[in-house]
């Protein structure tokens, strides 16, 4: 008699886009609440034990922000982002994000650039504009005057 083993569960690809739009709170990123409308397109792959659990998921994309305030608009750079989620027992071990997570041009000159690695866990997954380790955000005074 042959013991049959548990068969190995494929991982999954699954294509998504589209836009969204949500408010930044005054103070979030400027003393002003700023509207943001975005487009995002990508892969996600998601990765399955033995027994079909999910263990990891890897969402790479591209994106691109517009940032709207006090009558003035500021159109960013289309980026590529990284997003790791690792499971155990449907606990989150680790979910980050690598890559840029913002880069526009400023008037005038200058750019306000945001890029490296972000702990989503400890920042609650939300809408990221300043990372952990890495380029966390420089000129934001001249994004948030720009906008202002």
């Amino acid at each position: 008699m042959f013991v049959q083993s548990a068969a190995a569960v494929p991982p999954t690809r699954t294509d998504f886009a589209g836009p969204g739009d949500f408010p930044l709170e005054a103070g979030t990123l400027c003393s002003f609440s700023i509207d943001v409308h975005f487009t995002l397109e990508g892969t996600i792959t998601q990765f399955f034990d033995d027994d079909g659990a999910l263990i990891k998921r890897i969402a790479e994309g591209t994106e691109q922000d517009t940032f709207s305030a006090n009558g003035k608009t500021l159109v960013g750079d289309r980026y590529h982002l990284t997003t790791i989620l690792e499971l155990e027992n449907g606990v989150r071990l680790n979910y980050h994000e690598v890559g840029n997570v913002e880069r526009v041009h400023l008037p005038g000159g200058g750019v306000f650039i945001a890029t490296g690695r972000v702990d989503l866990l400890s920042s609650g997954g939300g809408f990221v504009v300043a990372v952990d380790s890495g380029n966390s955000g420089n000129n934001l005074d001249a994004f948030c005057a720009a906008l202002g």
